[in-house]
């Protein structure tokens, strides 16, 4: 929350999927103790650490689920666009039903009504 808090959230990611909220972020990533909560590079601090894990999640957002339009403005700003990885949606390709088998089923086993 230091380093990008909700005003920041919102410029940062505009025309996001309104599933797609601060409070919601902060939810997910707290689910994960480590997440902007270590560094393996000697010197580098966990604030250096967290921007780069940010950076890197935020781009990985952008590739997946970004709405990619060169006229929406800069790439960076379109993630989170789409709910499903873009070569999913509005498919029925079963590879992409990651709540039903593989290792995410496993890891993160489906709850009722969700």
């Amino acid at each position: 929350m230091s380093i990008l808090n909700e005003a920041e959230w919102d410029d940062g990611f505009p025309i996001a999927d309104p599933v797609y909220t601060y409070d919601n972020f902060l939810k997910a990533v707290g689910k994960f103790p480590f997440f902007c909560g270590e560094t393996n590079i000697a010197g580098q601090t966990l604030e250096q650490a967290c921007k780069r894990e940010l950076a890197g999640i935020f781009a990985h957002w952008g590739q997946e689920t970004g709405k990619r339009d060169p006229n929406e403005g800069e790439f960076w700003t379109q993630a989170l666009y789409w709910v499903q990885e873009i070569r999913c949606n509005g498919t029925n390709d079963q590879s992409c039903n990651y709540a039903q088998g593989g290792w995410a089923s496993t890891a993160w086993p489906p709850t009722a009504g969700k």
